[in-house]
């Protein structure tokens, strides 16, 4: 085998190294990129959305009214704080901000949204502390909507 050859196969290689780190559409995690943007709540708190069920009376199709936020708490409570302060902006009249899920494709940019109007903390519920818990602790939080928008 001649040098030539050894150093063409190594650059093939290496090619094939740099395209298996591309980004592929068809990644399950691709799939799975999403942001929330609520009304005083940070996107990186977002844990799991509970988007709404359909349900069919009739001809037509009627969302449930209410979505699901599951939170991460971590040590500090940064979490609760940020629910009580939309909570009360909710409480003192002001209108929230409609609530938005962003679908992003591999390299960040948004591809799509669900569009929830005129959002509203209906209750929240912090986890229970047990000193044999292992996981982290989670606020649940239910939101109810006028309307929703779901993308075409």
């Amino acid at each position: 085998m001649t040098t030539e050859n050894t150093q063409e196969q190594e650059q093939v290689q290496q090619a094939d190294d740099k395209v298996e780190l591309l980004p592929t559409k068809f990644h399950p995690k691709a799939r799975q990129r999403f942001i929330l943007k609520f009304d005083g709540v940070d996107s990186y708190l977002v844990k799991n959305i509970d988007l709404p069920e359909f349900l069919i009376v009739g001809n037509s199709i009627q969302p449930s009214k209410e979505i699901v936020l599951y939170l991460h708490c971590p040590g500090t409570p940064s979490t609760e704080i940020q629910i009580m302060n939309t909570v009360k902006k909710q409480v003192s009249g002001t209108t929230l901000d409609p609530a938005k899920i962003c679908f992003l494709d591999p390299v960040g940019t948004i591809v799509s949204e669900y569009v929830f109007y005129n959002p509203k903390i209906v209750s929240f519920k912090i986890s229970d502390l047990s000193y044999e818990a292992s996981e982290n602790l989670e606020m649940i939080v239910k939101i109810s909507y006028d309307a929703f928008v779901v993308p075409r």
